[in-house]
């Protein structure tokens, strides 16, 4: 191949004038352009197979330690979540103990308020509601006292009126004794009475006698 220069070279390069050195000089110049194009590839392919291999190794390090936080949190969700159940179990053994004494009768037992949460809400409305029944007990019981010394003095009394009625039903019927005699006097003073009536007109009719006698 013959190549032909249409435009002289720059100043300080100079260029064979020959065919054949021309061709040579050619080739060599792409030779040495192909050699630079696969050096150049290669370089981009090691520095992609680098970055590739970077990312590798950084996806699996960005793997392991998201692995490893996720155990971690898991493990301190776990830790926790038992924390809380301990918690919470602890809490409603004692209210169930402050039920159950309720359920039996005995107001002393109280809630332990371990939260200020529903739970522990939950304590202090059951330790009210003790306070509540045992107020209501004590006011019950107070109730209960006073009305047995009512019923005692009531007793007493009815007692009293029982004496007074038994006295009033003994003079009653005295009185009504003194009454029957009292009548057979009147009946006697009446009898005494009209024989007296007559004595007093047979004497008048003995002296209208005498008066006529004496006329």
């Amino acid at each position: 191949n013959l190549l032909v220069f249409q435009e002289q070279p720059p100043a300080g390069v100079s260029l064979p004038t020959g065919a054949a050195e021309q061709n040579k000089l050619w080739n060599d110049s792409e030779a040495a352009m192909n050699s630079s194009l696969a050096a150049l590839q290669q370089l981009e392919i090691d520095e992609a197979t680098a970055d590739m291999t970077a990312a590798r190794n950084a996806y699996h390090s960005a793997r392991t330690f998201l692995i490893v936080c996720l155990v971690v949190g898991l493990l301190l969700a776990l830790a926790i979540s038992v924390r809380v159940n301990r918690l919470m179990a602890a809490q409603l053994r004692t209210v169930s103990d402050a039920l159950d004494g309720m359920a039996d009768g005995d107001l002393t037992r109280r809630a332990e308020v371990r939260a200020r949460d529903e739970l522990g809400a939950m304590a202090v409305a059951v330790n009210r509601a003790a306070d509540g029944i045992r107020t209501t007990v004590h006011t019950l019981s107070g109730g209960a006292q006073t009305l047995g010394q009512s019923a005692g003095q009531l007793t007493r009394i009815t007692a009293r009126i029982a004496g007074s009625a038994r006295e009033t039903s003994d003079q009653a019927n005295l009185v009504s004794g003194d009454a029957g005699t009292v009548s057979n006097n009147v009946q006697t003073v009446a009898a005494g009475s009209e024989e007296m009536g007559a004595s007093i007109r047979e004497i008048a009719q003995n002296a209208n006698d005498v008066a006529e006698v004496a006329t």
